[in-house]
């Protein structure tokens, strides 16, 4: 498989997963199943849920703060968070401005851009809370580098701007390092001992939570309401759901999109891990098809 396969599927797994999980994102598992019964292919959102605005394969907040992240990577030729924290404030003052273009973006980044709009420089414009917006946004980053220090220090620097806990910043490191070794094709014990190994040095929770994956039986690890927008949950649920369906991109997405809770950031965290590792051609055709903006995100991807 060729590394253009790998980084189109990182990116448009990343998309897929986001769209698929958008419509489901906030209800229990016990709703899900008595709206849509599975959720097998792009929907909407529904009626007086904040994504009902969204059309069929539309994505959320989690796409766009990715794609935003992509091109600030190649306008300067690198990750350069100077960069990254202008565009992410630029981004953040036309949605003030026109409501109606909000996806649902999160209290925490859409605080952080407040400070920077303020006058705040990146450096203090962060938020010391455990939501998962740098780790939904990061999978470029791992695409950057296969030197695992490398991907450590430029995926804390993307956090930084808006999220600055320990596990905010675990949570982006452990989605980076992921994908820059589904690249890679790590075999993935190999992968997991790599990621707890440099995120116990960051947070010492959400490693333990990485490591106990491997063995936890399933039915333990999901609870009746899904997942919260912690990264102490959707990270370690991206990583289980990964885990437990690495050979098939589409068994996996489904699964994330009907957990419940935080669906769409889910999913769209297990899309670019999966897609990094089996490459574009494991994702469904038709949800390939159906993806807003599906051949800008592969430019960008071949971009990186």
């Amino acid at each position: 498989m060729n590394v253009s396969s790998k980084y189109r599927g990182c990116l448009i797994g990343a998309a897929v997963g986001d769209a698929l999980g958008m419509q489901t994102e906030g209800l229990r598992n016990d709703e899900i199943n008595s709206i849509f019964g599975v959720v097998r292919d792009y929907g909407r959102a529904p009626i007086s849920y904040p994504n009902r605005k969204l059309k069929k394969g539309q994505y959320t907040d989690d796409t766009e703060q990715m794609i935003l992240l992509t091109e600030s990577i190649i306008e300067a030729n690198g990750f350069d968070v100077e960069v990254f924290a202008t565009n992410i404030k630029k981004w953040g003052k036309k949605l003030i401005e026109n409501p109606s273009l909000n996806r649902t973006v999160g209290p925490t980044s859409m605080q952080a851009i407040k400070n920077m709009l303020s006058g705040a420089y990146w450096q203090d414009s962060g938020i010391n809370s455990d939501s998962c917006g740098s780790a939904m946004r990061v999978a470029p980053i791992g695409l950057l580098s296969s030197d695992i220090d490398q991907v450590v220090e430029l995926a804390t620097l993307s956090s930084r701007p808006t999220h600055t806990s320990t596990g905010g910043i675990a949570g982006a490191v452990a989605i980076a390092l992921s994908v820059s070794m589904n690249v890679r094709n790590v075999p993935l014990l190999e992968l997991i001992y790599n990621i707890v190994s440099k995120v116990k040095k960051i947070d010492q929770t959400l490693a333990g939570s990485i490591r106990k994956l491997v063995t936890s039986p399933a039915e333990d690890f999901f609870g009746e309401n899904g997942v919260s927008s912690s990264v102490y949950e959707t990270v370690p649920a991206s990583f289980f759901i990964f885990i437990n369906h690495i050979d098939s991109f589409e068994d996996a997405i489904i699964t994330a999109a009907n957990i419940g809770g935080d669906t769409d950031s889910v999913a769209c965290m297990t899309g670019a891990m999966l897609g990094a590792r089996l490459g574009v051609d494991a994702i469904p055709n038709r949800w390939v098809l159906g993806l807003e903006n599906r051949e800008y995100i592969e430019r960008l991807a071949l971009g990186l």
